[in-house]
């Protein structure tokens, strides 16, 4: 199972405003710390998921639905370095916790969702 604790992460992130995900125009009131895809903590995450993509085709193992799903939520949970205002579905503010963040995320996909599409939107008017 992917730790982040694994992974060198640094504070140059960006305040990603989490909308509602059944009124997108409306704000939920949760920020979520973002680091940039191209960010070199996220970047070496994604190397070692393209490699052990190449290990698996390699071993003419087939990448199942499945271990995309679980590639995606690794390095979407590499991204995020923090948040605030965030709860449970029992209205109980949810604490930033390294340990736990995919087992979240994996519960709420939408939230993952809004952390790719902020950072690839993010990318197109950044520098290279």
């Amino acid at each position: 199972m992917f730790n982040i604790d694994d992974y060198k992460v640094t504070t140059d992130a960006i305040e990603m405003k989490l909308m509602n995900p059944y009124h997108p125009e409306k704000e939920t009131g949760a920020v979520i710390m973002v680091l940039s895809i191209d960010h070199k903590d996220v970047d070496a995450v994604a190397a070692k998921i393209r490699q052990r993509q190449v290990d698996m085709k390699n071993g003419k193992e087939s990448i199942t639905l499945k271990d995309s799903e679980a590639m995606v939520l690794e390095q979407v949970s590499a991204m995020v370095v923090g948040w605030s205002g965030l709860g449970n579905k029992d209205g109980e503010e949810v604490k930033f916790d390294t340990k736990t963040i995919g087992e979240f995320l994996t519960e709420n996909d939408w939230i993952t969702t809004q952390i790719m599409n902020f950072s690839c939107e993010r990318r197109n008017f950044t520098k290279a």
